[in-house]
């Protein structure tokens, strides 16, 4: 298969492109970016997990939104299911987010309307890397305590998550989520 419209361009490094971009927030809430991969059929994971549907160049351009973001937005499904950890941001990447006047390394929010999270997860093992979990003020009240001693535990909404709340949030962070 050959692309003919637009012509190819040169090689594109995704972390300069990502990290040059000028993103400037919206009144009241952060800027939000997106990334999804999926298979031809709409599929987003294999076998519970979405990496074996990317490519090098997919893993490339999310590797350098974590890089660029000041909050990474993920839900709890995901979270329990990719087995996440603390955000891994290389020395080079802390450097350069230094430069921007961000944090060495991004935030990590869950979204969990029932606080159904794994609690052995690596991500809510270190103190200095604790994970923002927004959460419905109707969650389970055993659940939202033991939550609150590894994670900022955050309402915003009942019954389910109030996703513009949770941006508008998130955006107390950073203005890139």
């Amino acid at each position: 298969m050959h692309q003919l419209v637009p012509p190819p361009t040169p090689e594109v490094d995704p972390r300069a492109a990502h990290a040059a971009a000028i993103r400037p927030a919206p009144a009241g809430r952060p800027w939000v970016m997106l990334n999804v991969v999926t298979s031809v059929d709409g599929a987003t994971a294999v076998g519970g997990v979405s990496g074996p549907l990317g490519s090098p160049a997919d893993k490339a351009v999310f590797s350098a939104l974590r890089a660029t973001a000041d909050v990474v937005l993920a839900g709890a499904a995901t979270v329990n299911a990719e087995r996440y950890r603390p955000p891994r941001t290389s020395p080079a990447d802390q450097e350069r987010r230094r430069a921007r006047g961000q944090r060495p390394k991004p935030l990590l929010a869950v979204v969990s309307g029932s606080l159904s999270l794994d609690p052995d997860l690596e991500l809510f093992g270190d103190p200095a890397e604790r994970p923002i979990v927004l959460t419905t003020d109707d969650a389970p009240a055993d659940r939202r305590h033991r939550r609150e001693s590894v994670a900022d535990v955050v309402a915003v909404g009942h019954g389910r998550v109030d996703l513009a709340a949770a941006v508008v949030e998130l955006g107390r962070h950073g203005s890139v989520v």
